[in-house]
């Protein structure tokens, strides 16, 4: 018995030394909406983007949080051009204003490593899928404005934040799954075992009280 339980507690800690919590942000270049929509509407668009991420990253985590949702104007040099006179200044720079949404995501209790979560939200965002995971989220909260946003493609970019180890003490649904099955395993095996050595212990008996009565 106390072999079972010390495989358990071993199994739960070498689980719980390798799960980590770990957070990052994105931003990520959109058109469509404006800064003040987003003030004007702020808990439907933040409410749109966490369920779009969370729709996004369905096939690798169900455990995404978001917060820190926000859309910031950003001040950006252009290529400049010919502005129509003769005077020779047409390769100067121009200003010019991009919007951009930003976001931090929280994923609970993984073993994968950030770029795992980082690589699914930047290919979805350059095929379509994120922008189109917005449409749908803006259906269900009614963000009208967000209806018509559009992601630029090419322009997510992420950042590590921090990574926590060892203060979580939670196991998720597959972490219980593995762990029930591994000790039912143990004890088949171990109850397979018990039973073997108490047959070969039973025929080794049996012939020798046989020898004893006959030399009584």
């Amino acid at each position: 018995m106390n072999l079972i339980i010390f495989v358990v507690v071993a199994t739960v800690l070498a689980i719980n030394a390798n799960a980590a919590t770990v957070f990052f942000n994105v931003n990520q270049g959109v058109s469509g909406v404006t800064g003040k929509d987003f003030k004007d509407n702020k808990a439907s668009f933040t409410e749109t983007v966490q369920l779009a991420v969370a729709d996004t990253l369905s096939g690798v985590t169900t455990s995404a949080t978001v917060t820190g949702v926000n859309f910031v104007n950003q001040i950006v040099a252009g290529t400049g051009g010919d502005d129509g006179d003769d005077n020779g200044d047409d390769v100067g720079r121009r200003l010019s204003s991009t919007l951009t949404m930003q976001y931090i995501v929280q994923i609970l209790d993984t073993t994968d490593a950030i770029t795992v979560f980082t690589n699914v939200l930047q290919t979805a965002a350059n095929d379509g899928t994120f922008e189109n995971n917005l449409h749908n989220a803006a259906t269900t909260t009614g963000a009208n404005q967000m209806s018509n946003i559009a992601v630029d493609t090419n322009s997510f970019q992420s950042s590590n934040m921090m990574t926590k180890r060892g203060d979580s003490k939670r196991l998720t649904g597959t972490q219980i799954t593995g762990l029930i099955i591994g000790v039912f395993m143990f004890l088949g095996v171990l109850g397979t075992l018990i039973a073997f050595i108490m047959s070969c212990s039973a025929s080794t008996a049996a012939p020798a009280a046989a020898d004893k009565s006959l030399e009584m």
